[in-house]
């Protein structure tokens, strides 16, 4: 079998004006594994991929996907598009300041009173600028704000085969700029 190397993919009609808008390079983390966070408060991992920008104008494009589930149907929970770079974790993609609520990327809010067998999707797509070189390590993470357990992964309840177990997967891509 013969294999194609190249350092981009360029769009069929060329590239835009001043050159950019090519997939230098994709990577990808699928996990498939169920995850609970019964902790309020306190921001958790959930899955990270990493990714080194052959350039330093390079564009990040992030995608994320998933489902969640929690103990009681009424969980209030946030989930959090994160980079890290040289050690230092900032957070991407936050609504506005607002009152008193939590700047998020993503709410993962699910009120069905009383339902465990109830996964909500969830998805984000993000364009970052790092402007580097070094590797990037892009995170989802999430905080559960209610006394409840929040889940990733599919619905908190197994019980019977009308419940779901889902990957949750984040896929990064270099955009050439």
């Amino acid at each position: 079998m013969s294999q194609l190397k190249v350092n981009s993919i360029i769009p069929v009609a060329g590239v835009p004006t001043g050159g950019g808008g090519g997939i230098v390079q994709i990577k990808q983390t699928v996990k498939t594994s169920f995850q609970s966070l019964t902790t309020k408060d306190v921001v958790t991992d959930v899955t990270s991929v990493a990714i080194t920008p052959t350039s330093s104008s390079s564009k990040i494009f992030i995608i994320v996907s998933g489902e969640r589930g929690d103990s009681n149907g009424n969980t209030f929970g946030m989930f959090f598009i994160s980079r890290v770079l040289s050690g230092s974790t900032t957070d991407l993609a936050l609504g506005d300041s607002r009152g008193s609520c939590i700047r998020c990327s993503m709410s993962a809010t699910k009120i069905q009173s009383g339902s465990t067998t109830v996964a909500m999707p969830f998805g984000i797509q993000f364009l970052d600028s790092p402007s580097t070189t070094s590797e990037c390590t892009y995170k989802l993470r999430m905080v559960n704000a209610h006394d409840s357990t929040m889940c990733v992964g599919g619905t908190f309840d197994d019980g019977d085969d009308n419940r779901t177990s889902v990957p949750t997967i984040i896929t990064v891509m270099e955009v050439s700029a």
